[in-house]
């Protein structure tokens, strides 16, 4: 049995396990490499907090440990499981909508200040708690591969991790509040544009006269 964990890069590799041990005299090339996989994951556990987030997953983006519990069984010698796991980096976003009195918290009017400043607001009516978490989605797929009389049996975990983020994620309705710095934002860009080429314009008119 085999217990642990590896640090890696975020680069393709593998983890390569050979029928040897240096404390007794077997023959590698007879053994027989059947094995499961009780449990096998790529970077921190879902915390123990986030387990109500990942119930608001879509199952089609649950795709956590999909190895865990699966037995790959060799019939002959020199025969070997070659596994390749890729790994999907995954950010889950909720966004729950929640409303607040004026004059009872610091965080009224979180959506408004957010959007104009980034950072919380201090007045406000209405708001929105916005909560995210990482995890690793994976995909595998497996392979009974042969070997000659000269070769050493070997199971292979091949893994390759995807440099992007998928970011899964419910669409939220806008408030009012935040559809109204929407449109003050674009009115204020197009006057603000306005205003400069009106600028530019006076200016060349008057080099012309």
């Amino acid at each position: 049995m085999f217990v642990g964990y590896i640090w890696v890069n975020k680069i393709p590799g593998r983890l390569q396990i050979e029928a040897r041990n240096g404390f007794q005299n077997i023959d590698p090339k007879m053994a027989n490499l059947s094995h499961s996989v009780n449990k096998l994951g790529f970077g921190t556990q879902v915390a123990r907090r986030n387990k109500r987030l990942l119930d608001l997953v879509p199952s089609g983006y649950k795709n956590l440990n999909t190895m865990d519990g699966n037995w790959y069984v060799t019939s002959e010698t020199h025969e070997a499981f070659h596994h390749f796991v890729h790994v999907a980096p995954t950010r889950h976003h909720n966004a729950e909508d929640t409303g607040y009195i004026v004059g009872t918290t610091t965080r009224m009017f979180g959506s408004f200040m957010n959007s104009v400043s980034g950072s919380l607001g201090v007045l406000g009516i209405f708001g929105r708690k916005d909560q995210y978490f990482d995890y690793n989605q994976m995909s595998h797929s497996s392979q009974k591969v042969e070997f000659t009389e000269a070769e050493i049996p070997s199971v292979e975990f091949g893994y390759d991790v995807n440099p992007l983020v998928l970011l899964v994620g419910e669409k939220q309705r806008l408030t009012f509040l935040e559809y109204i710095v929407r449109v003050m934002a674009i009115v204020g860009g197009v006057y603000a544009l306005l205003g400069l080429i009106d600028r530019g314009v006076d200016s060349v008119s008057k080099k012309t006269h």
